[in-house]
């Protein structure tokens, strides 16, 4: 992978519906990090559930697995 010094090129977000404006390293740095932040707990959410489901071997196993997002805390 190519070396890319950091913030050697104008580094840009939209919000949803707007154009894209300048953002800083520090700022850009900052939401992705809250994006992680609030993505990791939904997605340790999903994968739990997807192994309970793979590991089911009837049907009856399978179908008793909950899928409850509104329980997750981000």
């Amino acid at each position: 992978m190519r070396e890319v010094r950091p913030c050697s090129f104008s580094l840009r977000w939209n919000t949803s519906g707007e154009e894209c404006i300048d953002w800083t390293c520090k700022d850009l740095s900052a939401l992705a990090l809250a994006i992680g932040a609030y993505v990791q707990p939904f997605a340790s959410c999903r994968q739990a559930r997807e192994a309970k489901i793979n590991h089911g071997s009837t049907a009856n196993e399978v179908e008793t697995v909950t899928i409850d997002y509104a329980s997750v805390s981000a």
